[in-house]
């Protein structure tokens, strides 16, 4: 079943998704994959979304409200590059 993954990367089919999730894509295709794994892997891509949404959402208000790109990468453990793009990724110029 490696061939296949192998194969998909190769032709550039599904290739971002296996590169970032291959040891579940080869579980699943190798049968070893239950319903439980797939609920806890579905439950912790969610917590992961939620998080980044949360996080994108406390960079653009406390961004907005006055607080500098390098406090806010400070705070929240992040390089200000990382707080800009951010920013960027969600159209919010940066003023300040």
């Amino acid at each position: 079943m490696g061939d296949t993954i192998k194969y998909c990367v190769e032709h550039d089919i599904l290739k971002e998704y296996i590169e970032r999730k291959g040891k579940e894509v080869l579980s699943m295709l190798t049968m070893d994959w239950d319903y439980e794994e797939a609920m806890e892997v579905a439950r912790e891509e969610s917590e992961q979304k939620g998080k980044k949404k949360k996080e994108t959402e406390y960079v653009i208000r406390f961004y907005q409200d006055g607080d500098s790109i390098q406090r806010l990468a400070r705070v929240m453990g992040r390089t200000a590059s990382e707080i800009q793009q951010i920013l960027y990724e969600n159209n919010i110029p940066i003023t300040h």
